[in-house]
């Protein structure tokens, strides 16, 4: 029975890993207590969601969002520089280990107006839900 119940368990994760987004936030693994997690989030739709917009932490380009997606990475704990490409403001973010932080982009008016901005747990997690995860160009620490 127990064998039928894992064999049942891992079927059913492999075809919720197959749907096609927008889908829920699934487990990307366990956080290291060391690290500081951080996700990007772009939940624009509409012209504006239709503009990619690359993002780079520390100087390095982690993932490119284009509405309704989000990233997620683990980084060193410490202080670090996000900038969205394009945008002269970077934007200095100190993450300790251990803690997870969110990051919505947000446009006002003009592309070179765009920032980030913190976001809570609760509203990033129904924004993630609504949105589809994209790949981390940036290895984890």
């Amino acid at each position: 029975m127990r064998l039928t119940i894992n064999a049942l368990l891992s079927v059913s994760a492999a075809v919720l890993l197959a749907c096609p987004s927008p889908m829920t936030l699934l487990p990307l693994g366990a956080q290291d207590s060391n690290a500081a997690r951080i996700y990007v989030i772009d939940d624009m739709s509409g012209i504006y969601g239709a503009l990619p917009y690359n993002v780079l932490i520390d100087g390095r380009k982690v993932c490119t969002l284009a509405g309704e997606q989000f990233s997620v990475v683990d980084l060193e704990p410490g202080r670090h520089r996000v900038l969205l490409e394009g945008n002269a403001t970077a934007q200095d973010f100190d993450l300790p280990a251990g803690t997870v932080t969110y990051l919505r982009l947000d446009i006002t008016k003009l592309r070179e107006d765009a920032k980030l901005s913190s976001m809570d747990a609760a509203a990033a997690q129904k924004a993630m839900a609504a949105s589809t995860l994209v790949e981390t160009l940036l290895p984890g620490r």
